[in-house]
């Protein structure tokens, strides 16, 4: 380190600054849906904004979008680094990166496919698909729901 950054560091102070993840997202909606075509990215974001929130950049936004460009599953690279709180027996709440077998389900839950169809069908599919059982389910879409802050289907 040189004498003069020490110079610097000795003068200067550092602020941390940290908006709110819906401010982020209210300040990002003013550029991003200029074009009209990444109205489908912002939504999911806004809509995930609970489960998002600990990592929410403007960065992120492009990212996501560049994925949905690349063809690649932009909501599961949004999801995949979102963050579910739960309660344990002993009642402390923690936070939990959703990992593959609740993405699978949240991913049903998304799927258009499955929109308007009956849970049980849906649940059943899930099931063969991942060979987990019902409660599972049930206790995935749970923390989903009450993450997003929506009713359960």
């Amino acid at each position: 380190m040189s004498e003069h950054l020490e110079a610097i560091e000795d003068r200067s102070r550092a602020f941390y600054v940290g908006p709110p993840a819906v401010e982020i997202h209210r300040y990002v909606g003013e550029w991003f849906l200029q074009t009209g075509t990444h109205e489908m990215v912002y939504r999911f974001i806004g809509d995930h904004l609970p489960l998002i929130a600990p990592v929410v950049t403007t960065r992120l936004y492009g990212h996501a979008l560049n994925a949905e460009k690349a063809g690649e599953d932009w909501q599961e690279y949004l999801l995949k680094r979102a963050e579910v709180r739960v309660v344990g027996e002993d009642g402390e709440e923690t936070a939990h990166r959703i990992k593959k077998d609740m993405l699978e389900a949240i991913r049903f839950e998304l799927d258009p496919y499955w929109k308007g169809k009956p849970v049980e069908d849906k649940i059943e599919a899930w099931m063969q698909r991942t060979n987990m059982s019902r409660k599972t389910w049930y206790n995935y879409m749970k923390a989903y729901y009450a993450a997003i802050g929506g009713p359960m289907p």
